[in-house]
């Protein structure tokens, strides 16, 4: 028995951090954890993974329940992603912070799992973290999905480890009904000026366009506007975005091609051997590279995409060489994790 409180950036329609849950749910199954796991999120919770154990959400600003869950809990996870941002907001930052020097207060153990930290433009915030790190005799366990995080944080926490983003392991059973087709799959979030660049590539390459609405709260309305220019300028048969989270994933790791703004829209694919060219922002570009140091095949507007996928040929490059390392430095990821939960349950 034992109990969890388990802290991510759940419920909001968002592909990526519904895979960070699932696997977080997956990795307390393989330890055979059996007692209540307490989430706190104000939306319906997608649990996907097969679990025995009990699950409880809280209200995500209830302060007085989330104190009791820390208090009454065995360790506090933060299960995935950059929570420590002010990207978002320094509201967000704020609202991890809380929760983090709160397990501290009550002597926690405190499990940082798939997390990266930043971008974090305010001094005010940067100051919190490091000082929250620094912590005397705080029980922190670090392992961050990116080289950058895992060196800032082994700088005031010994328990800190490299290791890579875990979001695929949700799936990671269904490996082999994985089956290519001619699909080119576009995951953008940006409002982009001009699709043209975008659709003259397409011409070429592949006119059978899925349009992937990763975060679908935010993703949709862009989505449908590209799908809107392409029937405008063309006679192809593209389908409406979908936002629905199997039919994303299925759709990714059976593509030819994936072109993703978003994160999750391409460590998926490249988990299971499908090519992709990535939005190169500084999130995207390290958590890619600490997967596979070598990957260059990233883009910052629609027109450097024909050059990215052309380097990527040019390069001869072999996408099941990159799932072969992905699964191999996931496997051990996963067993460092369980191995450190194991000792506080």
């Amino acid at each position: 028995m034992g109990k969890i409180f388990l802290v991510g950036y759940y419920g909001y329609n968002n592909f990526g951090d519904e895979l960070l849950l699932n696997s977080m749910l997956k990795i307390l199954s393989d330890i055979k954890f059996q007692g209540e796991v307490i989430i706190p999120s104000d939306n319906l919770l997608r649990i996907e993974t097969p679990i025995n154990y009990k699950i409880t959400d809280i209200k995500k600003f209830d302060l007085y329940s989330i104190l009791l869950s820390i208090k009454s809990s065995d360790l506090v996870i933060f299960g995935g992603g950059n929570l420590f941002q002010t990207e978002t907001s320094l509201k967000s930052f704020l609202y991890y912070y809380y929760i983090a020097k709160k397990t501290i207060k009550y002597k926690k153990p405190f499990f940082l799992i798939s997390q990266g930290f930043g971008p974090i433009k305010n001094k005010f915030a940067n100051k919190l973290l490091k000082s929250l790190l620094k912590t005397q005799d705080a029980q922190i366990y670090g392992f961050y999905r990116d080289e950058a995080s895992f060196r800032y944080a082994r700088r005031y926490c010994k328990n800190s480890f490299n290791i890579v983003d875990i979001a695929p392991y949700a799936i990671s059973d269904i490996g082999m009904q994985a089956q290519t087709t001619d699909i080119t799959s576009i995951c953008i979030k940006k409002e982009y000026d001009d699709f043209m660049p975008l659709y003259e590539f397409l011409e070429i390459e592949n006119r059978n366009i899925n349009t992937l609405a990763i975060n679908s709260n935010q993703d949709s309305e862009i989505s449908f506007k590209f799908v809107d220019y392409l029937r405008s300028v063309s006679d192809w048969s593209v389908p409406f975005p979908t936002g629905d989270n199997k039919k994303i994933q299925s759709t990714l790791i059976n593509s030819k091609l994936v072109i993703s703004d978003r994160l999750h829209s391409a460590v998926v694919p490249m988990y299971f051997g499908v090519p992709a060219v990535v939005s190169g922002s500084a999130k995207n570009r390290r958590v890619v590279k600490n997967i596979c140091p070598d990957y260059e095949y990233f883009y910052k507007k629609l027109s450097d995409i024909p050059r990215a996928y052309a380097y990527m040929k040019a390069k001869n490059y072999d996408p099941q060489k990159t799932a072969i390392v992905y699964r191999e430095k996931l496997s051990a990821a996963v067993q460092m994790i369980e191995q450190s939960l194991k000792t506080f349950l």
